[in-house]
């Protein structure tokens, strides 16, 4: 009924092995003490369950030490009740002074109805308040300042319409190829459109690399690493920081905080 199993008896092993407990007067040895797992982990149980002989201290116990070798796995339990990710504003915007008036005079006219909405709430509906508060702020800074763009760049970003030229171009061709094999002419037709797709992009690629190396070498040459830094920014995309977890002193969890970690090694 409740689908358990006991471990020492799944294993072929000596009886020597099995039996925990020896009777007084008759010197047999019996098997009493148990491990018992459900059987839907039996496959946690890993090579045996078996006796330690003189694993006693004094050597005149009437029992046997049970050991058993478990596979313990510990998973994160996933929250389900997670906060949507809001999306980053772009807030390099903030430097115009127009841009700063115009979301000043947004707020302002946006806040008004909900002055007497947070004087006729409780203290009960204080979160209520809060959210449309919150829910208002970042409205209106999306409609001023608008979402934040993809700050990476690539070779290919900036020749777009070229590239899906030469790609159409020479898509074309093959599909004119492989609709009659045998016309030597639309084969050579293919061939030519593929290798002047494969060297333009080539040269494109190139192009757009000494351009960036230029400019960072200019950047580093005046000394203006502000410029410098963000052009690395803008080639290899952003740093994602993380930080690796450490095992808790017990071995119960895993400590996944900057602080928690430095009291762990403290």
């Amino acid at each position: 009924m409740h689908q358990l199993v006991i471990s020492n008896t799944i294993f072929k092993q000596k009886t020597k092995y099995k039996t925990t407990w020896m009777h007084p007067r008759s010197k047999h040895w019996h098997l009493i003490d148990y491990i018992i797992v459900r059987q839907r982990d039996i496959g946690d149980v890993r090579r045996h369950t078996r006796v330690v002989c003189g694993a006693s201290a004094t050597g005149l116990s009437d029992h046997r030490l049970v050991r058993s070798k478990l596979l313990l796995s510990f998973h994160r339990v996933a929250s389900h009740f997670s906060c949507p990710k809001l999306q980053k504003l772009n807030v390099r915007q903030l430097s115009d002074p127009s841009i700063s008036l115009q979301l000043r005079n947004a707020l302002s006219t946006n806040l008004q109805d909900l002055d007497s909405a947070f004087l006729s709430h409780s203290s009960d509906n204080i979160n209520r308040s809060w959210d449309e508060f919150h829910d208002i702020v970042y409205k209106t800074f999306c409609e001023v300042l608008g979402k934040s763009q993809r700050k990476h760049q690539d070779w290919f970003d900036q020749n777009d319409t070229v590239i899906n030229h030469l790609l159409d171009d020479m898509h074309h061709a093959h599909h004119l190829w492989l609709l009659d094999k045998k016309d030597h002419s639309k084969a050579d037709a293919y061939h030519r459109a593929r290798k002047l797709a494969r060297d333009k992009l080539s040269a494109m690629k190139n192009d757009w690399w000494l351009q960036k190396a230029k400019h960072l070498q200019l950047a580093a040459d005046q000394q203006d690493y502000s410029s410098f830094y963000r052009g690395l920014s803008e080639v290899f995309g952003p740093t994602i920081k993380t930080i690796a977890p450490l095992q808790a002193a017990d071995s119960s969890s895993l400590l996944y905080s900057h602080q928690e970690i430095l009291q762990r090694w403290a």
